[in-house]
Parts: structure tokens; C-alpha cells; sequence
């Protein structure tokens, strides 16, 4: 089949970008044998449709160029013809050409054509003559028809029948194990790994080391196409991927339990012989299973069941089953345990080792992982994971193989006390080499970046004197300090990487505004990326009456723009006629295209992964040129955090308010002074002319959670307050709903604003001096703090309220106290960290820093100034398995380190 690939015919895409049609130009290419496609594109790799492709692209490969020139210069340089699908005077019958010399046929977009520039280039215009009204092709449809005419006449110049393949060795080799092997090319390409040999039958020819390391989990028995795409979606691909797949919990079924000492909420094993089973209608349909083991009878009941499922229950047979154990109508029962029938053996096989609980994903049972994992613990034995840790830092600790199959399948001698509070060896093995990892891979992001180049803004002060001046007031000393640092980096040739901390209202976007105009002064576009549409939108109309007075124009991107609107603003983007982009994770999707980005800012980096603000700075290199960025948060890390998870960012603090603002008084009541409450918030928007917030934590009715939600708690206020205007808004609005809403409350239409914690961040009222909080114990304090941070922003005293529901644990009275006794954001996230952990601050969604298999930042805190000692020593003596121990724990953050 090699033979036949015809390295001297390809196609050359300018301006095709639709994954679909990039898809149905490769499949057709491969159709006719075409080895290679070409595209200009900005990045190393477009996007394609797997369906429309049918699986061609693991045979056809995208070369990307930077310009038409570039893409052209090499062609010629192979020696080919350049033809131009292109209506023109002098364009010729696409049937006329001779395409058994070496050609390239040049694509163009389906609206506008090639441009005159490839036409320029192009050594012959061609023409498919058509007879309908409208003279035009789809684009695939149109590559299709001159790749299978170029195919004709190479079939009849015998051009397929050759027995040797005109592609060097090298890539025939690629080919093969690429086309034929995609998923351990995947792997491979992922590991930095060279590719094995390939011989005349297809088989891969590699050395055990080599498997062992390379096994994919797709590879392992059991694991179709259908599971490996679901193992894939909680990042399962390989069998060290599985390996390092830890437990969430464990449950003890190494001994059984006698039905009759079965006490509710306990999770137990039992045996028993099936004395009925039977399938009632009433209500819901159900199955329900007696068993009896002597001492008592159990009730088994399923919901979902099978006719097998009940055969495979007949009365007399032994069932071992596991579950929690209730307390029924008729005795004690369990809801879909687990049961596996028992044969004709005499003893129960019960687990010899603890059973493990894994996080998991839909359609991914448990029994699957857990044979999954037991393949992958009898690949530990032929080197399926290898030890990194350098000797002087491994002696005395457990070594890797062990610790792995101590946590996967612990002894049930093993204290489940010492696994709760992460302190066994096998753990502490584990959480050493994971903290490593994190660290090395900080080291590797800072030490990349220096390699990068960056435009540098030198001092260009025109349009930030002009913005000063306008400004009706002064720049704190702390604003002016953090700017200072900023400029200075931003003069540098290395891309700045600058964390801004600043607490609620201390003029966090002033600053972006004022580090946005020295790139906008050098020519330059800036992007500002935020969590929501709703503090994205708030920050583009600052930015817009700041900026359209010096002339700057201000676009402003998010999910909800569709159709032309979206096209009109990606085009303005593109062409540069916009400097300033505000919008929300729309603005790095692959259609938006950037010109000249100097500067990307992100707003709540906590809300964002690590790997997302990356991809944004990787998205945004063009010429040889990353952007500087520059990460806001309102949410103070205190200093053992931010060591570890910011490790690659310097850091500013902007700790000084406005002048003006007041701080915010916070009291906590109970729900039984409701009423007292309302009459606060009638008093304070009458008597005072002031507004309020009423924020509830939930949207729909919970009875479990006892939250009031925001609508009845709208329709209950408007009762309660007719002469107030009442305004709702929460998450599941539509967007132009909240921003309707958003805007009235701003304009003060609305007296009072009911909502939900959508508020949260950025929304700025200076007129609003009250804040309702129910519910106050189900939020942590960093998300309180930030809610809070709505009111006080003017000169007018302000006050918080925090409304709880009796009880209170003791947990929730801490975070109460804390809340009543300090403003300082500083003060609270500290707190904030001992009471909840790191996930508050950090958010719990990312990809990157908060999430560990192991490590906990608030419970190993003690071990991060050792380990980052550690982790410069194996980055300068041992960079290799410094790049390993990345690639094994956090891979994604290695192929941004480029290390």
C-alpha cells in the first residue's frame, strides 16, 4: 500500500479552517493516495472532525505554514506545479492539466476565494466548468474533483503500480506505526518516546522495557473502543495512568457479618441461601430477594433489574452480597447491593484485601477499574512504572511498585485510620514525588518562559497621563506601586508571568487598564479573559468609558454572541481594528484569531485552570512572540499556598483601599428574626435612598439542604415589601435576562435585588449599602468575603447580614466569627485554608493546581519548603527525571514547559 502513496501530488488549503471541510479534503486525499496535505495556519495543528475524517487523518499528515509565501516557497522547493482554483480570464479546464508532473493544488476559502496574493504565486489558474445558475463549488467538493482526475491520469501512466515506495524510509516507518498503531503513537508522541519498528506484516517490533513502558489501557483486556473513550474522559489512557488512579476510599469486605447483628448505615458483607424473589408492580416496579443465613433474613431490593438477574436468584441458591445496611418494614434490607451467587462452594470467597472505592465517570463501573488495575499491578512486575527518585532521596521509603500495591489493594490488617489522615509510608512515598512533581513543573514554567521572547513596551507614558487626568480621582500609593512593577516587566524581552493580588475594591481593574495601554500605545492587541459573562461584560464597559475618549476601541467576546455579530467581532479582532478584547474562555477558542497580542489579562485566575490561562498564552504567540500575562485575583493566597500553586508567577500585592471606602460592619442573626430583617431592608431603601442585595444559595427548593431559594424567596419579599421594586436574578437565567436585570438594579430602577451567587465577583454598586446573606454556614469564607465586597464600595456606612438557620455547627460558628471580626481579605483566606482546605481558594474545577491524586496543600504544608529545596536539587543534577516525573504526574503542564 506504501507503493502506491504519491509523495509529488498534494493539495495546499489558504484559508480553509472549517474542521469539516479540512476533514473531508484529508479523507479524499488518502482516497487517492495523497501522503501529505498543507494548510496556512498560525499553530503547529488544525482542528478535525473524527466522523468526517473516518479515521484518514491517522494517514494523511497536515503540514501547517505560517504564510502563503512560506507554503509556496517550500512546494516549489520540491519542484511542483502550483495550480489555483480560481475564476479567471486566463483560468484553464481543470481536465487539461497534466497532473502526472509534481503539482500542489491551491485551495481558498468558499466566500472569498484564493487571495491575490497565492494567486500571485500561482503558476496556472484553473477552472471546474459547471452549468448550474451559481458558479461555485463546496470547497472538499471541488478538491475532490481534481484529485480523482489527477488520480485517473496516474493510473493510466501507471504511476500506483510502482514496487517500491518513493517515500523515504524514515516516514514509511511513521506511516505505519502512526496509521496502524494510532493510540501507542498518541502515547509515544506524549512520552517523547522514538517509534519501534514496524516489519512487513504490520507488527511492531520493540524490545519488554519498551511495552512495558508504552502499554496503553486501551491495550488491556477487556477495554473496547466504546470503555477507552470513557476511561479517556477522566484522563485514563495508559497503564500508568491506571497506576497512579488512587482510591477515593476503601470498604471492608474481608469478613461477614451475621444478618441478625446488622445495624443501620453500616456497609457489610453477608451470606445467606435465597428463600424467595419476586417482582411487584405496585407504584414502581421492583425486584425484592430474602435471604437468611440462620440469624436473621435480609430483603435485597432493585429498581433496575433483568430477567437474568432473577433467574440467576432461585430459592435454595448461596448469595454473598455487600451493601448499606437499612432498617425495613420487614427487617433489615439493602438497595442494590452487590451479590455475586455462590455456587455449590461450601466457604464464601470473601476479598482478601480491602476493597477499593475509585473516582469514576459514567458508564465506568467500579468492577471494571478494579480489573483494570488488577492487570496493571501484574504489569508492576515487568517495569510498568519506573522508579524516579534519585537514590539519596528514595533511601528508607517504600519504593514505587510497593506503595502502588499497598493503596490499590490494602491488607486488612492495615489501619483505614492511618489512610484517612495521609500518613502511611506508601502515601507519604507517593505525596513526596507528587509535591516533587508540582514543583519541578513550576521550575520548568518559569524556566521556559525566560526562553520565549517577548515584544517589549518600553516607556510610552501618552496614554496612561491621559486616562490619569481624567480620572476623578488618584491612584492609591498601592495602585501605583503594582503598575510600577508591571511596566517594569513589560519593558523586559522575556514574557512577564505577574500575579496581582488585591482585595475586594482595591482597583485591581484600574491597573489592568493602565498595563493594557503601554501595549495598546506600541500598536499592540490586549486580551482580558473573565470567569462570566456578567463581570465580562461589566469590565468591557469600563474599559469602554475609559478608553473611548483616547480612542481605543473595545471588543468584547463571549458564548452568547452567535451568528454575524460573533463573525463581525472575530473579523475586527483578526484585522486589529479592535486593541482591547474583553470576553470570557470564548476569546481562546480556535476561531479567534488575534493581531499582534501583546498582553493577555485574567480576571479570577482562581476560577480558571492552570492549563487554560496557558493555552491562552500559547494560543496568543505570533512572529516568534508570546504575549506577557498578567493573572488578577480578588481572593488573598495566603503565602503556603501561593508558594506551591503560583510557584511560577511573580507576585504583587495591591494592599491598600480607596480612599473613601468604608468598611463593612457584619452581624450575624438567626432566621428566626426574619421579619426584624425585612423592616432593616424597608428602612434603609425608603427612609435612606439606599439599595440592597438579598443573596440565597440556592435556585430550586432542597429539603436536604433547608437552603431558602432565590424565587420563593422573590415572590415571598415582593409580598413582604409591596413598595419596593424587587428585582431576581440568578445562574439559569438567560444571559440578557441577568444583564437586563443587572442594569435596572445599577440604574437604580430596583430597590432590592434578590439573587444568588452569581454576584459574587465584579459587580459594582456603589449605591447599595446592605447585604442580606442566607444561609451563611453552606458558603466558605473566601466565597462570603467575596459576596460581601458588594456592598461598602461607596462613602455611606454598610452592613452585612448573615442570616443563618439553628443549628450551627461548630465549624460554621468559626467561619461566622471570623467573618464579624475582620475585613482583611489576607486575614480570612488564611482562615479560609485551615477551616475548608486549598480547593476553596483555588477552585475546585481546575485541571492544574488544585486537584491532586495525593498531596494536600493544607495537610502536607509542613513538607513544601523541603520539598521545593528538593526539587531545585533534582532540576539542576537530575533534569531528566525532573521532565519524567512532570511528564508522569502532570502532564499536561510538561508540554507547556517545553522543558
Amino acid at each position: 500500500m506504501l507503493a502506491r502513496r504519491q509523495p509529488d501530488l498534494t493539495v495546499c488549503m489558504e484559508q480553509v479552517h472549517k474542521p469539516h471541510n479540512v476533514s473531508a479534503i484529508i479523507r479524499t486525499a488518502d482516497a487517492v493516495g495523497v501522503h501529505e496535505v498543507h494548510a496556512v495556519w498560525p499553530g503547529s495543528r488544525m482542528r478535525t472532525m473524527a466522523s468526517a475524517a473516518a479515521g484518514s487523518n491517522s494517514w494523511v499528515q497536515v503540514k501547517t505554514h505560517r504564510t502563503i509565501g512560506d507554503a509556496v516557497a517550500h512546494l516549489k522547493g520540491q519542484g511542483m506545479q502550483i495550480l489555483a482554483t480560481h475564476l479567471s480570464d486566463n483560468a484553464v479546464d481543470f481536465r487539461e492539466i497534466d497532473y502526472t508532473r509534481p503539482t500542489c493544488i491551491l485551495m481558498g476559502q468558499e466566500k472569498t476565494g484564493i487571495t491575490q496574493e497565492a494567486l500571485a504565486l500561482a503558476d496556472q489558474d484553473i477552472i471546474i466548468p459547471m452549468i448550474g445558475m451559481v458558479q461555485s463549488l463546496n470547497v472538499s467538493v471541488a478538491s475532490a474533483l481534481i484529485l480523482y482526475e489527477a488520480q485517473r491520469q496516474r493510473q493510466n501512466a501507471g504511476m500506483y503500480l510502482r514496487e517500491n515506495s518513493m517515500l523515504p524510509e524514515a516516514e514509511q516507518q511513521r506511516l505505519l506505526f502512526e496509521g496502524g498503531y494510532p493510540v501507542l503513537a498518541k502515547v509515544a508522541k506524549r512520552k517523547g518516546l522514538p517509534y519501534p519498528h514496524v516489519n512487513q506484516q504490520g507488527e511492531i517490533e520493540a524490545d519488554a522495557d519498551w511495552w512495558a513502558t508504552m502499554q496503553a489501557a486501551g491495550s488491556l483486556t477487556g477495554v473496547g473502543a466504546a470503555l477507552s473513550n470513557k476511561l479517556a474522559k477522566i484522563n485514563l489512557h495508559t497503564v500508568q495512568d491506571l497506576l497512579l488512579h488512587l482510591p477515593l476510599r476503601y470498604e471492608d469486605r474481608t469478613h461477614l457479618y451475621p444478618i441478625g447483628e446488622l445495624l443501620p448505615g453500616v456497609y457489610a458483607t453477608v451470606e445467606g441461601e435465597v428463600l424467595n424473589c419476586n417482582i411487584s408492580f405496585g407504584g414502581r416496579r421492583m425486584m425484592t430477594c430474602q435471604i437468611s443465613d440462620g440469624s436473621g433474613i435480609l430483603t435485597m431490593r432493585f429498581f433496575n433489574f433483568s430477567a437474568a438477574m432473577k433467574n440467576s436468584l432461585a430459592a435454595g441458591r448461596r448469595v454473598l452480597a455487600y451493601g448499606e445496611a437499612k432498617r425495613g418494614k420487614y427487617g433489615a434490607e439493602m438497595i442494590h447491593p452487590e451479590y455475586r451467587v455462590q455456587g455449590d462452594l461450601s466457604t464464601p470467597e470473601l476479598q482478601e484485601t480491602l476493597t477499593p472505592v475509585y473516582p469514576t465517570t459514567e458508564g465506568v463501573k467500579q468492577a471494571t477499574l478494579r480489573k483494570l488495575t488488577d492487570q496493571a499491578l501484574d504489569l508492576l512486575d515487568t517495569c510498568a512504572i519506573e522508579e524516579l527518585l534519585p537514590p539519596e532521596l528514595s533511601q528508607g521509603m517504600m519504593t514505587l511498585p510497593e506503595a502502588l500495591r499497598t493503596l490499590h489493594r490494602p491488607p486488612p490488617t492495615l489501619q483505614l485510620s492511618d489512610l484517612e489522615t495521609g500518613q502511611h509510608p506508601a502515601q507519604r512515598r507517593l505525596i513526596l514525588e507528587e509535591l516533587l512533581a508540582h514543583n519541578l513543573s513550576m521550575l520548568a514554567l518559569r524556566a521556559g518562559a525566560q526562553r520565549f521572547h517577548a515584544q517589549p513596551l518600553s516607556a510610552n507614558d501618552t496614554l496612561k497621563n491621559k486616562l490619569l487626568a481624567a480620572l476623578p480621582f488618584k491612584p492609591t500609593g498601592a495602585q501605583a506601586r503594582v503598575v510600577a512593577e508591571i511596566e517594569r516587566d513589560l519593558a523586559l524581552d522575556v514574557p512577564m508571568m505577574r500575579l496581582v493580588q488585591g482585595d475586594v475594591g482595591s482597583g485591581k481593574t484600574l491597573v489592568a487598564a493602565l498595563a493594557a495601554l503601554r501595549a495598546i500605545a506600541h500598536g499592540k492587541q490586549v486580551a482580558l479573559m473573565a470567569p462570566t459573562e456578567l463581570l465580562a461584560e461589566q469590565h468591557a464597559n469600563n474599559f469602554r468609558n475609559w478608553f473611548a475618549p483616547l480612542g481605543i476601541e473595545v471588543g468584547w467576546l463571549a458564548g452568547k454572541q452567535k451568528g454575524k455579530a460573533r463573525l463581525a467581532q472575530q473579523e475586527a479582532i483578526a484585522s486589529g481594528q479592535v486593541q482591547m478584547i474583553v470576553g470570557t474562555h470564548a476569546i481562546f477558542q480556535e476561531q479567534v484569531l488575534f493581531n499582534g497580542l501583546a498582553l493577555v489579562i485574567i480576571d479570577e485566575q482562581h476560577r480558571f485552570g492552570v492549563h487554560q490561562r496557558l493555552a491562552l498564552w500559547e494560543k496568543g504567540q505570533q512572529q516568534g512572540f508570546h504575549p506577557h500575562q498578567l493573572i488578577m485575583t480578588a481572593t488573598p493566597i495566603p503565602r503556603t499556598l501561593a508558594m506551591t500553586a503560583y510557584a511560577d508567577l511573580d507576585t504583587s500585592v495591591i494592599d491598600e483601599l480607596p480612599p473613601g471606602r468604608t468598611p463593612v460592619t457584619t452581624v450575624a442573626i438567626p432566621d428566626t428574626r426574619r421579619t426584624d430583617i425585612i423592616d432593616r431592608v424597608r428602612h434603609a431603601c425608603i427612609t435612606e435612598g439606599r439599595q440592597a442585595y438579598w443573596v440565597c444559595t440556592l435556585i430550586e427548593e432542597s429539603e436536604l439542604l433547608e437552603a431558602q431559594a432565590a424565587e420563593a424567596t422573590w415572590e415571598e419579599l415582593k409580598l413582604a415589601l409591596p413598595e419596593l421594586n424587587v428585582g431576581l436574578v440568578h445562574g439559569r437565567m438567560k444571559p440578557a435576562e441577568k444583564q437586563a436585570v443587572m442594569a435596572s438594579f445599577k440604574q437604580g430602577e430596583l430597590h432590592l435585588l434578590v439573587a444568588t451567587t452569581v454576584i459574587e465577583v465584579g459587580v459594582d454598586v456603589p449605591n447599595a449599602s446592605l447585604m442580606i446573606i442566607e444561609n451563611p454556614e453552606r458558603l466558605g469564607l473566601a466565597q462570603l468575603h467575596q459576596l460581601r465586597g458588594r456592598v461598602g464600595r461607596g462613602a455611606v456606612a454598610s452592613h452585612c447580614v448573615l442570616l443563618y438557620k439553628t443549628p450551627l455547627s461548630k465549624t460554621a460558628q468559626i467561619r461566622l466569627q471570623v467573618l464579624r471580626d475582620s475585613n482583611d481579605g489576607f486575614v480570612i483566606a488564611q482562615k479560609d485554608l485551615e477551616i475548608r482546605g486549598p480547593g476553596e481558594l483555588l477552585g475546585t474545577r481546575q485541571t492544574g493546581n488544585a486537584e491532586f491524586k495525593v498531596a494536600d496543600l493544607l495537610r502536607d504544608q509542613a513538607m513544601i519548603p523541603e520539598v521545593q529545596r528538593l526539587a531545585r536539587h533534582i532540576h539542576e543534577r537530575y533534569p531528566q527525571q525532573a521532565k519524567a516525573l512532570i511528564e508522569r504526574w502532570m502532564p499536561e503542564t510538561e508540554r507547556y514547559s517545553n522543558a
